[in-house]
């Protein structure tokens, strides 16, 4: 209060001089003042002097103010961690238009009201994404689907739900739609042709199916053992009449015992299966019996009328490598109850796809994939997927893993391949709502920044007008802690989304939720399945479909808009 009035008594006297120097006269007439010299020098020379009455009282209020211009910010020696705007990184902002450009993931509208949006271009798209969120954080509607439903591109996608199919399938000409669960709207996933020349191969088919369980626990003696058997049988049916996961399954289940089946596959006429079940042989009698019931309780869901169907109604393999010829879409639909049931399924499709789509050569330049792995952890473990995705890069491959906890890959590979994986997803997408040691983790990347605080100090004594000591200290503190982490677009209009793009300053961004009306394609139905006589050659013509346009990419003309689609 003190120094408001000095400081009003300043500059009013000051104001008063400056008055009275350039004219005087009026004010003197209505004071009724009349001075003995009324010249102009008179006038300036008191009105010089009542400005510097005034000089003290700014003074005054100088030294009473409470609060002194903020001293120089020091280095900062605990961290310089803090968020970048999106304006400097301008290789992330696309003109809005009907499609993305080619390997383009999708991520927001652009929050300065134009038109344009944010995304992942094909250069950082390759270096692997991961989408962290809980259960109903909106992974699908606002990452996945505009991606899907945007791309001039090829992309495989797993779809829990059934929504992707229904809402994207229609706006792309070609599209493959693979549902175990239902056969009369799927393709069919027969891979046992394949086994016929490739050992390879089907040793990675068989553990895919051995190794998607829980295997923590088992030696891996024994997982060596079965998966031994397994790819042998694979080889081995492969030389059928019908060579079909159903053949392999009743080949498997009508052994009476261990001994049996390998006595037959030792005199299988593909060399390959012989070589593969060399090593199973040299066990025990009882280790083979107990070999055999493990295989065929891993392979007990070809029991499933639905899955014999999906799995055996065609004798033509799946030909994946079209995906980097021409832009195509396969769907993975699976719904959520089956998941656990048929991780082994899942498992086994995606070491097929990742196997075919790597065979080409490093200086190939094949059509942009991308894979929108969504439930990661209940597809299984994928073959080799730690060292698949760090070579993807120079396939043209990128992968959107999308997860609910860290902890939930490192349960699925083990610790050290699951930091392998971890580390390679390059980009972080992190949505509201992790909790525990993921909102750590994340908390630890945002890095740590200094943090520095103003003190003032007052000290009174008999002098006229008191002393005050002003400082400054540093602190060290996380950019954003895990609980701030965890409360991510807390309050209306708050940014709902980080994005941690390689060694960039994170980005703050609000997420789009897609709402466009549902473009369904068209799918196939299966035939019985062939596993003990042939019913003739199914229908392997494309459907004449035309597919739609997909909806053009949200443009926002005034924050209105913006606001509304700011969760």
């Amino acid at each position: 209060m003190k120094a408001t009035i000095f400081l009003v008594l300043g500059i009013f006297l000051i104001m008063l001089g400056l008055f009275i120097g350039i004219d005087g006269q009026p004010l003197a007439n209505m004071l009724g003042v009349q001075l003995r010299d009324g010249s102009p020098e008179t006038y300036m020379i008191v009105g010089f002097a009542t400005g510097i009455l005034g000089l003290p009282f700014l003074w005054l209020a100088w030294t009473f103010w409470p609060s002194k211009k903020r001293m120089n910010t020091p280095a900062p020696y605990h961290g310089s961690a803090g968020f970048g705007e999106i304006a400097k990184n301008s290789d992330l902002i696309f003109q809005a238009g009907n499609l993305l450009p080619p390997g383009t993931i999708y991520l927001a509208p652009h929050p300065d009201g134009g038109k344009h949006y944010v995304a992942l271009p094909r250069e950082i798209a390759v270096l692997q994404t991961l989408l962290l969120g809980p259960n109903g954080s909106g992974k699908t509607r606002s990452i996945i689907m505009p991606s899907i439903a945007w791309t001039p591109s090829s992309f495989v996608c797993t779809d829990p739900k059934g929504e992707l199919w229904d809402m994207t399938s229609g706006f792309h000409e070609y599209v493959r739609r693979y549902a175990p669960a239902e056969p009369e709207a799927s393709e069919c996933l027969n891979w046992i042709p394949l086994c016929r020349t490739d050992a390879r191969l089907a040793d990675s088919l068989a553990r895919a199916i051995i190794e998607s369980g829980q295997t923590k626990r088992t030696d891996q003696f024994w997982l060596d053992g079965e998966a031994a058997i397994l790819s042998a049988l694979f080889a081995h049916t492969a030389e059928q009449p019908e060579p079909t996961p159903a053949t392999a399954y009743s080949i498997l289940t009508n052994a009476p015992n261990g001994n049996v089946l390998i006595a037959t596959l030792q005199k299988s006429t593909s060399p390959i299966a012989r070589d593969l079940i060399s090593a199973a042989a040299k066990a025990s009698e009882k280790v083979r019996g107990d070999m055999l019931t493990s295989v065929i309780a891993r392979m007990r869901w070809m029991t499933d009328e639905r899955i014999r169907r999906f799995t055996s109604a065609k004798l033509q393999p799946p030909d994946f490598k079209e995906l980097q010829q021409h832009p195509v879409g396969i769907y993975w639909v699976l719904h959520e109850r089956d998941l656990g049931y048929l991780r082994p399924l899942s498992a086994l499709f995606f070491t097929l796809v990742l196997d075919q789509l790597s065979e080409g050569r490093l200086s190939d330049k094949p059509i942009p994939v991308t894979l929108f792995l969504d439930e990661f952890a209940n597809i299984g473990v994928i073959q080799n997927f730690d060292t698949i995705i760090t070579i993807a890069r120079g396939r043209g491959l990128a992968f959107v893993v999308c997860v609910q906890a860290l902890s939930q890959i490192r349960a699925l590979y083990g610790p050290e391949r699951g930091e392998t994986i971890i580390v390679n997803l390059r980009t972080k997408l992190i949505l509201p709502g992790i909790t525990g040691q993921s909102a750590e983790e994340i908390s630890r990347d945002l890095g740590d920044t200094t943090a520095i605080v103003d003190k003032i100090s007052r000290t009174d004594s008999l002098q006229i007008t008191p002393s005050y000591t002003y400082s400054q200290t540093e602190h060290k503190r996380r950019l954003l802690t895990s609980d701030e982490v965890r409360r991510l677009g807390e309050n209306e209009g708050d940014p709902d989304m980080i994005a941690i793009i390689t060694n960039r300053r994170p980005l703050y961004l609000w997420r789009y939720w897609y709402n466009a009306e549902p473009a369904t394609g068209r799918a196939k139905a299966l035939g019985p399945a062939l596993a003990t006589s042939l019913t003739g050659a199914l229908d392997t013509q494309p459907l004449d479909t035309q597919p739609s346009l997909p909806p053009p990419l949200p443009e926002f003309t005034d924050s209105t808009t913006l606001d509304k689609l700011r969760r």
